[in-house]
This record gives structure tokens, C-alpha cells and sequence, in this order.
């Protein structure tokens, strides 16, 4: 039994009748739940295992090791560390003065559970990380009373601040990637420019290396914490450039080099150990050199781009320029097809491998310096790959990386422009990823090939349809992938694009899709033998799209309407705004009437023509649809007139505009309905809020359903829901990109008992059974009912209000 306590009752023998004399009800129950996840591998902490924005994942199993779900509100997710399976959050709480916000700290176990929490004002970017196998917390915070900025370092287990450091100035901090080691940049509050360079041990603050870098011109940082991408951090600045090296534990100083950061040339690049680093040059640097080789823990040049030349050449200084992981060689492409190994420290050429005329821009030697992997990576979804045996100059293979999928079928266009591939590199090297715009990729390093991930890198889901004629659920994704379900099958499709869908369409009498990216339209049809159409220049912003009459109108607010027949704009008397409803079989328009308080309806079957107006008037108008056979428009509006809560549901002949029926929808609660979606069996109509609340309501009996609650989480707003499919469930989509299934179920009144407690409390209680769900209702006046799945809501209501009407209600899909 599950007891609720209540303080104070009144009207105790009303509240026992009305909990057991009420009607059954209509409920939706969340029977499945799609989880949004990520199209990008933010870190590589092996072979198999990747962190993406907000959680961890085994990709070889698809376990997801750690990570906040749709229903845990965990907060932000900011580190994770892999030996304890530790992860740390960020959430805020609101200040006791009201004016500012507590930063929360929490770090969690595998199961989920917090096993530390640290709650404390911080002026701005509050930032932490896990260091030492997840057994303390590194943070950046304030001087409660001079708002100075500090560092502190807690121990996870026992709660007990382990030091403090509140350096003078305003300083930057950077963690080394073990965790093992700190760089503490420091300079006056006023100047925009690093002063001192300290390393230090992260867990007993002992010095480790101190140098002045006023000379070097670091510019100073916005960012207070952070964390190295690598075990070297290079810091670069008009003087010269820092090295704070994890590795050996020390800074260096390279006076008069500037270098540059080139994500594309996998710069700075250095060996295994960190002994040797090669940095490119950048625009401050003289002679002509393109890039050096240093010691990485001295600081100590080794050789520019200039000594490791056959024939002295400033025009052929070699690109890709790659340290072999044991630092005994350097690699690098001298010219098209062209591979010279050098010895680093000695400056003598060892050899050269070739491979007919490839551009090769990347360059990753295995770790006994056997093979060497060869990539021209052009940016076009055209790249090229090729393992070398060094010792023998032959290809262990070669292949194109280039994925057909995206390649568009029709059009101006023979490929997906700005398809670029990032190449990331696991510890290890048993594996190479890449990193594009709309998925990872991994092969394996010695066979070449591709890697099946078993965790999916679909992105958001952004719409859902029931294709009746197919008998499928077709669902796309942000990253441009089609799901396709059919009762014993389920396949997958790629749609060209090279960056994140913003908007799709799905027309659920053809399964025709329309995504849109950027400000173009792609139109595909899976079903029919239909070419695929791109349309550029329709554009006016992101906005939704929808697609009708089978695949052969395109919709869109602030866009129109696009015929795809005779591809052509249809030519509207007025803007398609975003309050709209579209009936091909008839070709009827419905929007709100642009001069007056009232739903006009037009013909577009030739030139448009106003049909008819509403004769009812609408102070606001906040969505239309029509009926599945058309022959209703229904109007979720404002009555004229009317208060700022209160909301009515219409519903119009369509082909004449009289109204038909109004009921009034207005909720409790003063939620205000946002959207309309009629069910398919032509009497009920889904109601839904924009914080992903929906109800449904009956025009046969006047009633509404129970709501359905798809988000516990705060600040998630509805973006799209398909109609039920055969097997009467629902689909709904929160903007985060989850994907909620929902069955209509049957509410019945839950088995209750009432127990006087000495103090003049009652005990409310009832049995929870596995697999219902249940709802709590309040009332003031046996009229008005407020719904709630929050169990404690009737001792809030009673603390707030002190007396009040309340029955429980349970349902499940089995009723």
C-alpha cells in the first residue's frame, strides 16, 4: 500500500463518494520510449567506448555506461571518468535572495545514485571535472565575501575540501588530460594579457614548473577551467609559444615560433610519449618555415620544415608532417603519391613509400611503425584511404570512403558538397574514426574495414507517419536517416545531407519525405519510382514544413505552397503564416483571415478564391485541422470576448463554414492548448500544450481524457505528433527529439482507504499495481478537477489551500 498524508480534510464523506462513484475515464499510457541521441563522438576514451554530448556509450554493445535518461533531470553533463564509471552534473537552484542561482555540483555512481553534491553561488561559467579515477572534484568558484576567483579540490568520498587556491589577478586554469597536472595562468585584472605560468600537482599543489610568459603575449582567455585536448597543451602568442607537457610534467618555452592551431593538419602532432611535438607555423613567423619539429620537454627545436628536404625547396616543404608514436621517425607527404620517412633527431631520409598520385593529407603510422595508413580526405564524400606495408612499399588495401547514400539521385548536384570527414584516433590504434556532420564512422586500421556500431548516431527524431498503403512507420531523423517499420521488418535509409535536418515531412498516403537543410528542400519518395526534386531559393527562415496530396505539395509557414508536379510556387493572395490547414483531395485552404477575427476558408483547385468565412469571430486562433475525410474543420480558438485562459474547440462544415458544434476546452489549470490533432476514428481530438502535456477529448460525450505527461523534464516543448496507427497508438515528439509511443487505455477509479490519524490527519492510500499508471485529482468544487501524477500533490494542494475534493484514478492499456 502506498500512503499519502494529508493534513487537514474537509468534506470528508463527499470526498469518499466522489472517489467511489467516479466514472471511468479515457487515459493514454506511455507504452515505449525512443531516447534522441547524438550524431557526434565528442571523445574517444578507447577503441569502444565514446562520450557524445551527454552520455557514454560501449559503441561495441550499445550499453550506455552513464548518462542522464529522458525521465532523470540529472542536469548538464560535464565529465566522466572511465576507471570508477563516475559521471559529474551541473544543474542550478534558485537562490535563497531570489536574485541568483545556486550552482549544484553532483557526482553520481554507475546506478545513477549521488555520491557527492557541492551547492554554492558562482559568478559565471561554473566549471568542474573529475581528476584521480573519479575520487575528487576539481572546481572553479567565488570568495564568498570579495567574489575573487578560486579553485578548490574536494574529495568525492568523504565531502572534505582537500585545498583552496585563490591566486590574485583574474587566472585561467587548464587541467591536463590524465588529470594529474594543472596550468595556472595568472595576470592582473586589468590587462588582457598572461603574466605567469605555473604547473602544479593537482593533488598536493606542489610546484612543478614556474616561468614568465609576459613576452610571449598570451592573450588572455574567456574560458577560467578547462581541460587539455591531448597530453600537450600549446599556447600561442605573438612572442613565441607554451608548452605544458602531462607527460613530463613541466612547461616549456619556444621564443619567436609562433604556431598555429590547424585542426585540418591534426596539428600540433607528437609521439606516444610526448617527447617530440611538430608545430605549424603561424603568421608571425619569419624565415619561411612551414612547420618544426621540437622537443616536446625541453622546448629545444629539433628541425624546421627546411632540413628534412631532399632538394632545399620553400615552395616543397611537405605536408601531413606526422611523428611515429616511439619518436624514432617523422612522415611526411612530399608530393602527390609521394611518402618520405625521415629520422627525426638525426634529419636522415630512410626511405620512401609511394602510391600512384593521391593527394594524401593525413598520415597515421601504427605503433611498431610496420604500416602506415594514407588518407586524402577531399571534404566532397570522395575520400580515399590506403594502408602501406613499409617495409615492402605494397598496399595492404585501398579503398574510396565515399557512402553512396549520400550521393543525390537527381539534380545539380553529383555529390554532397562539404561532406567533411575529421579524423579522430582512439588509444590503441586498432581503430581509426572519423567525425562528420551527421554521423561517426570507424574502420578497423589493419583490414580497412568499416565498423558496425551498436549504438545508433540517429540524432532527434523529427517526424513519425503511419504509411496505411505500406502498412509502415516511416520516422526521420536529424541526421537525415529514414527508419521504415513494417510488422516483420524493419530498414534504414540515408538522405543526402551534410548538415543536421532542421525540419522534415512525412505524407502518410505515399511515405513521401521532404527535410529541409539550411535553406534548401530535398524531396524523396522510398515508395514510388518518383526522381527526388531539390528545390533551393523557396526558403524564408527555418520553419515547419508538411507535405500533401501524396508527395505532390509542399507546405511551409512563411514559405507557401509549392507545387511538385509543375514545380511552381502557387500564388497566394497573402503569407502562408504558421496557423494553417491544407485539404488536397478538395484543395482547400483554412487560415485565419488576415482582415478579420474569423477562419476563411479558399479554393486553390484553379486561381484562389475565397469559399467562405466563419460567421463565429475569434479573439485568437490557435490551430486548424481537417478531418481525415475532409468534410470537417475543426478550430482550437479563443472565443471573442472572452478571458485570457478560457479556449473552445469548433468544428465547421467544410464546405459551407457554418459551425457545427463548441465545447469548451479551457483547462483548470489555465494551461493554454496550443495544437489540434484529430484521431482517426472522427470523434476525438488531441489537445497539447507546448510543455508536452495532451489530452484527448470526445465530441461524442463532451468529456476529456486524463492528461498524458510525455517529459518530466522542464524547458521541452512539443514539436510534432503523428495519428494513431492500427494499433491505436500515438506518436509524439518533445523539441529535444524523443520519441513517445502512446496507447489509449481505460481510467478507472483506483481501491482507496481513509485512515483518521489522532492529530485530526487522514491517510490516503491505495495499492499501486506493476504496469498501471496512475493519477491523483484535485477539486475545489466537485466541478473543476486538476489532474497530477505527483502522489504528494494533494498534501501541496492542502498546505496551499486547506480544503479540497480528491480522487485517484488508475488505468492501464489491458482495461
Amino acid at each position: 500500500m502506498k500512503p499519502i498524508q494529508l493534513y487537514r480534510l474537509f468534506l470528508v464523506i463527499p470526498l469518499v463518494a466522489s472517489c467511489l462513484h467516479a466514472n471511468t475515464r479515457k487515459a493514454h499510457l506511455l507504452i515505449d520510449l525512443e531516447e534522441a541521441t547524438s550524431t557526434r563522438i565528442e571523445e574517444l576514451y578507447s577503441d569502444s567506448i565514446v562520450r557524445t554530448a551527454d552520455r557514454i556509450w560501449n559503441i561495441n554493445t550499445g550499453e550506455m555506461i552513464a548518462g542522464p535518461t529522458s525521465r532523470e533531470d540529472f542536469g548538464e553533463f560535464l565529465d566522466f571518468d572511465l576507471s570508477s564509471k563516475r559521471s559529474l552534473y551541473r544543474k542550478a537552484e534558485p537562490h535563497p535572495d531570489a536574485v541568483r542561482q545556486l550552482t549544484v555540483f553532483q557526482v553520481r555512481n554507475q546506478q545513477g545514485e549521488v555520491i557527492f553534491e557541492k551547492k554554492e553561488w558562482i559568478s559565471h561559467q561554473p566549471k568542474a571535472f573529475l581528476v584521480d579515477g573519479g575520487k575528487y572534484l576539481l572546481s572553479r568558484s567565488n570568495d564568498a565575501k570579495s567574489f575573487d576567483l578560486m579553485l578548490e579540490l574536494h574529495s568525492v568520498d568523504t565531502g572534505e575540501l582537500i585545498w583552496q587556491r585563490k591566486p590574485e589577478g583574474s587566472p585561467r586554469w587548464r587541467l591536463s588530460q590524465d588529470s594529474s597536472m594543472c596550468l595556472e595562468l595568472g595576470s592582473d585584472n586589468n590587462q588582457n594579457r598572461f603574466q605567469t605560468a605555473i604547473a602544479f600537482d593537482v593533488i598536493t599543489q606542489e610546484e612543478l614548473s614556474n616561468v614568465d610568459v609576459a613576452s610571449l603575449e598570451l592573450r588572455k582567455e574567456s574560458i577560467y577551467l578547462s581541460r587539455f585536448e591531448s597530453s600537450l597543451a600549446v599556447l600561442s602568442g605573438n612572442g613565441g609559444t607554451l608548452i605544458a607537457n602531462s607527460a613530463s610534467r613541466n612547461l616549456s618555452i619556444i621564443y619567436g615560433f609562433a604556431a598555429a592551431s590547424l585542426r585540418f593538419e591534426q596539428s600540433p602532432k607528437y609521439d606516444a610519449e610526448a617527447r617530440y611535438v611538430v608545430l605549424h607555423a603561424g603568421s608571425q613567423t619569419f624565415g619561411g618555415v612551414t612547420w618544426a619539429v621540437y622537443n616536446a620537454r625541453n622546448g629545444e627545436q629539433i628541425g624546421t620544415s627546411l632540413d628534412y628536404q631532399v632538394e632545399s625547396s620553400l615552395l616543397q616543404q611537405g605536408s601531413a608532417p606526422t611523428p611515429s608514436p616511439d619518436g624514432q621517425l617523422l612522415y611526411k607527404v612530399s608530393a602527390p603519391g609521394q611518402i618520405e620517412v625521415w629520422n627525426l633527431t638525426e634529419k636522415t631520409l630512410e626511405k620512401t613509400l609511394s602510391y600512384t598520385n593521391i593527394p594524401f593529407n593525413a598520415l597515421v603510422p601504427s605503433p611498431d611503425n610496420r604500416h602506415l595508413l594514407a588518407l586524402a580526405l577531399s571534404g566532397i564524400n570522395d575520400d580515399f584511404m590506403v594502408l602501406l606495408d613499409s617495409e615492402t612499399n605494397l598496399p595492404v588495401y585501398s579503398k574510396i570512403v565515399n557512402d553512396p547514400e549520400l550521393n543525390l539521385s537527381s539534380g545539380e548536384f553529383g555529390y554532397v558538397r562539404g561532406f567533411t570527414r575529421t579524423l579522430m584516433l582512439p588509444p590503441g590504434g586498432q581503430r581509426f574514426f572519423f567525425q562528420t556532420s551527421i554521423k561517426p564512422e570507424a574502420f578497423n586500421y589493419l583490414t580497412g574495414e568499416p565498423v558496425v556500431f551498436a549504438t545508433e548516431f540517429n540524432g532527434k527524431a523529427l517526424s513519425s507517419r503511419y504509411v496505411e498503403p505500406e502498412s509502415a512507420w516511416v520516422t526521420v531523423y536529424s541526421s537525415g536517416r529514414v527508419r521504415i517499420e513494417k510488422e516483420n521488418e524493419t530498414t534504414w535509409i540515408q538522405l543526402p545531407n551534410t548538415h543536421l535536418v532542421e525540419h522534415a515531412a512525412i505524407d502518410p498516403g505515399s511515405g513521401s519525405i521532404a527535410i529541409q537543410r539550411d535553406s534548401s528542400f530535398l524531396i524523396t519518395h522510398p515508395f514510388d519510382d518518383r526522381e527526388d526534386q531539390q528545390i533551393t531559393g523557396l526558403s524564408l527562415g527555418i520553419h515547419p514544413i508538411s507535405l500533401h496530396g501524396g508527395g505532390k505539395w509542399l507546405a511551409g509557414d512563411y514559405k507557401g505552397i509549392y507545387d511538385l508536379e509543375t514545380e511552381s510556387k502557387l500564388s497566394l493572395p497573402f503569407n502562408l503564416y504558421a496557423i494553417y490547414a491544407i485539404d488536397y483531395a478538395q484543395k482547400l485552404l483554412a487560415i485565419k483571415d488576415p482582415n478579420s477575427p474569423a477562419v476563411a476558408v479558399y479554393d486553390l483547385s484553379e486561381e484562389p478564391s475565397e469559399k467562405f468565412k466563419t460567421d463565429v469571430r475569434f479573439h485568437e486562433i490557435y490551430d486548424l485541422r481537417f478531418s481525415e475525410n475532409g468534410n470537417k474543420l475543426h478550430i482550437l480558438a479563443r472565443p471573442e470576448f472572452a478571458g485570457w485562459y478560457s479556449q473552445s474547440l469548433y468544428t465547421a462544415d467544410s464546405g459551407s463554414g457554418q459551425i457545427q458544434s463548441e465545447f469548451d476546452v479551457s483547462d483548470p489549470e489555465e494551461r493554454t492548448y496550443n495544437f489540434l490533432l484529430p484521431h482517426s476514428n472522427g470523434t476525438d481530438i488531441f489537445l497539447s500544450d507546448w510543455d508536452t502535456t495532451f489530452s484527448s477529448f470526445d465530441l461524442n460525450a463532451a468529456e476529456r481524457s486524463l492528461p498524458a505527461y510525455p517529459s518530466s523534464t522542464h524547458g521541452v516543448t512539443f514539436i510534432d505528433w503523428a495519428p494513431t496507427g492500427p494499433d491505436g497508438t500515438l506518436r509524439y515528439i518533445d523539441s529535444q527529439g524523443i520519441l513517445y509511443h502512446f496507447k489509449a487505455g481505460t481510467a478507472t477509479p483506483a481501491d482507496t482507504t481513509f485512515t483518521q490519524n489522532p492529530d485530526g490527519s487522514l491517510d490516503v492510500s491505495y495499492l499501486e499495481k506493476p504496469g498501471h499508471e496512475y493519477w491523483n485529482e484535485i477539486s475545489w468544487n466537485l466541478k473543476d478537477w486538476i489532474a497530477s501524477k505527483d502522489p504528494e500533490a494533494m498534501s501541496q494542494w492542502l498546505d496551499s489551500y486547506g480544503r479540497g475534493f480528491f480522487r485517484v484514478y488508475e488505468a492501464t492499456t489491458d482495461n
